[in-house]
């Protein structure tokens, strides 16, 4: 552990030092591409040649306070375990490198944190003269919700949605069932196949196939032995996701509304009778995914956004031939407004969670309440404090009426 931070400090400190790069508080303001992050495309190939490479690294350091029910006790002294959860932790610590030739680029990007360091975006791609349009080939995010696709150091909050956190999971590998190979698999949004982007006048297209397990778990038999062993070549992840500005695409200018964008995505993530990789484990997979938004910005400084999505898992981990083993769904409600722009922002957000598992004939239900303010001190650093209030259903985990106060200190170089 304390070799794999000293190594992502040191490699923090010559990017900062021959690559220094403080991202303005206006550009957190920003909404960014959904997808794959790629540089924006330049007017000219000159433009490009005085950049052919960029380099950036951020710190996430949280605080957090929660309220933590149980019923444990020490053995010998029958002493009862506190009921709260205090301390520092590392929420995210990441490097991201990214070249560009003519026509030609690539990103890689790692993380530091949680456990062993991995690898997440790895991909290349060809930017075609027209319609902003790309062919991208590794592994990146898939599409998913509007959240998904934005960067970590862009969230308005400094956790994600519950649905939007786990709908990328259940949309790829993960599975519900304690008996599975894929029980406790983090996809980290990503996975390995190809995509086409493109952009027009405010719209926005994503359209990705790949293996559909996450991030750093690829297809491969005895020539490279991999995750999944054997799958039929139909058999894969496809999904979708559209972004439209309407008033950018129609040409509207007023000082009311000064974007409005409708959004969404689907998915569909199917393999029959897959070899897993211990060549004895036969699987099949069968998920689907969806979610639309509406996200809109009033006088330049409110942003309202709604949305809903769902999704179901039909691995056939039941003898039940006519209903998924899992359904979900969920939905957002989030008020952002820029006191003063660049500076200080006041949101709040109230989401649920609705989740149904045949498999244990149960459910859980999650809604939660979060209200937050983000200050931008000086450009690169980011101060987030979000109080989360929890509110819970169902029969499947009971005990998570559990608050929790969050004080995130974000650095980027």
């Amino acid at each position: 552990m304390k070799v794999k931070f000293v190594a992502f400090f040191f490699i923090l400190s010559i990017v900062s030092v021959f690559h220094p790069r403080q991202l303005a508080a206006a550009d957190e303001l920003t909404v960014p591409l959904t997808g794959p992050v790629v540089p924006p495309v330049s007017d000219t190939y000159e433009k490009q040649a005085e950049s052919p490479y960029s380099m950036m690294a951020y710190v996430q350091f949280w605080y957090a306070y929660e309220n933590v029910e149980n019923s444990k006790k020490q053995e010998v002294t029958g002493d009862r375990a506190a009921d709260v959860s205090s301390g520092f932790s590392i929420n995210r610590a990441r490097i991201e490198f990214e070249t560009r030739l003519l026509s030609f680029g690539a990103r890689l990007s790692t993380r530091f944190d949680g456990g062993t360091p991995g690898l997440l975006d790895a991909y290349g791609y060809y930017r075609f003269p027209f319609l902003k349009l790309r062919f991208i080939i590794g592994q990146m995010k898939i599409p998913s919700t509007y959240e998904v696709g934005q960067s970590d150091t862009n969230l308005d909050f400094a956790t994600r949605s519950k649905f939007s956190d786990e709908v990328v999971n259940w949309s790829l590998s993960k599975s519900p069932s304690s008996v599975s190979p894929f029980t406790s698999v983090q996809t980290q949004s990503r996975d390995t196949g190809v995509a086409v982007t493109a952009e027009y006048e405010g719209l926005k297209l994503f359209a990705y196939a790949g293996n559909g397990l996450g991030a750093n778990m690829f297809a491969g038999a005895e020539e490279k032995k991999q995750t999944m062993y054997t799958n039929s070549p139909e058999d894969m992840f496809y999904g979708m996701r559209g972004d439209a500005d309407i008033i950018r695409f129609l040409s509207i200018e007023n000082d009311l509304i000064s974007s409005l964008i409708l959004g969404g995505h689907i998915s569909r993530n199917k393999h029959d009778n897959f070899l897993y990789n211990d060549t004895r484990t036969v699987l099949d997979m069968d998920r689907f995914s969806w979610s639309a938004d509406i996200r809109f910005r009033l006088c330049g400084i409110i942003n309202f956004t709604v949305m809903s999505g769902g999704g179901s898992i039909n691995d056939s981990l039941v003898d039940s031939e006519t209903s998924p083993n899992v359904t979900y769904k969920g939905y957002e409600f989030k008020l952002t407004a820029e006191i003063i722009p660049g500076f200080l922002r006041l949101g709040y957000r109230y989401d649920g969670y609705i989740y149904k598992n045949e498999i244990y004939g149960g459910s859980d239900e999650l809604y939660t309440q979060t209200a937050g303010i983000s200050i931008w001190p000086y450009m690169g650093i980011k101060i987030i404090a979000d109080y989360k209030w929890k509110t819970t259903g169902g029969n499947l985990n009971p005990d998570l009426d559990d608050n929790i106060f969050i004080l995130q200190t974000q650095f980027v170089f």
